[in-house]
């Protein structure tokens, strides 16, 4: 289980450089690829039950 975790916070890190590097090239694309990836992370996140 702990192992699962540390694996889902790695992407999630990796989603995040994404999203700064989205911010660094282009701040109106930033806007929906962060919230593509929220999204993503939430559908992750309630079908493991952890919303």
């Amino acid at each position: 289980m702990q192992f699962k975790l540390l694996e889902e916070f790695r992407i999630a890190k990796s989603h995040n450089l994404t999203i700064l590097i989205a911010i660094l090239t282009n701040k109106d694309k930033a806007g929906t690829a962060t919230n593509k990836i929220n999204q993503k992370l939430n559908k992750i996140a309630r079908g493991k039950g952890y919303i």
